[in-house]
């Protein structure tokens, strides 16, 4: 069946495109080239889904992210839906950025990179802030960037991998996860984010 992969998390941080900056880069392993973008698309189709593809802002280089984002516009076409550009950037100030790291610097580093992205992409098809919890970052993200906005994007996760009593509801089974409380939870954590993306009329996912 149909559906949405999101290739993204916490790698999308160490991942780099092959260009001119990466060339010296140490750990060759985590560079990306066209082969793997034609590849991922490749799979994408024959899979019927469509795609969500993180780029890299760990790294602060938005003519790596131009280039990756170009290639994976050809290849992907329709395919890709849209590109979310880092993941939990609320997180940053604790290993990414200095500790002060605040919304402003990161909407500031966002609309440097579409700005050097415009004259290589044709189309900036965005998504995010791929944030868990914070909602001022998301209010912020939906004011701030709403011409290039398709989706808005928010996770959180409602079973704790630490939980190792099976009697605690946060204990990671699919029982604990599909119950009736763990639902509850999430819904009214997604709850105010959902209602502001509505009001803006971008999908919220």
């Amino acid at each position: 069946g149909g559906g949405v992969v999101r290739f993204g998390r916490n790698y999308v941080k160490i991942t780099r495109w092959e260009s001119e900056s990466t060339k010296s880069f140490s750990n060759q392993k985590s560079l990306i080239s066209t082969r793997e973008i034609s590849e991922l698309y490749q799979f994408a189709r024959s899979s019927g889904w469509t795609v969500i593809h993180g780029l890299n802002l760990g790294a602060n280089d938005p003519q790596m992210a131009a280039g990756e984002a170009a290639a994976a516009l050809e290849a992907g076409g329709e395919t890709l839906i849209a590109f979310e550009i880092a993941n939990e950037p609320e997180h940053y100030g604790k290993t990414w950025r200095p500790a002060d790291y605040s919304y402003q610097d990161y909407s500031r580093e966002i609309s440097n990179y579409l700005e050097v992205m415009r004259p290589k992409v044709a189309r900036i098809p965005l998504c995010g802030p791929g944030t868990t919890s914070n909602f001022p970052w998301f209010a912020g993200f939906l004011r701030d960037f709403p011409d290039d906005l398709v989706i808005t994007t928010r996770h959180n996760y409602p079973l704790a991998a630490a939980a190792t009593d099976p009697a605690n509801p946060r204990f990671a089974t699919i029982e604990n996860l599909l119950s009736p409380t763990t639902a509850a939870e999430w819904r009214k954590l997604i709850g105010q984010h959902q209602q502001a993306s509505k009001a803006a009329g971008i999908p919220f996912r």
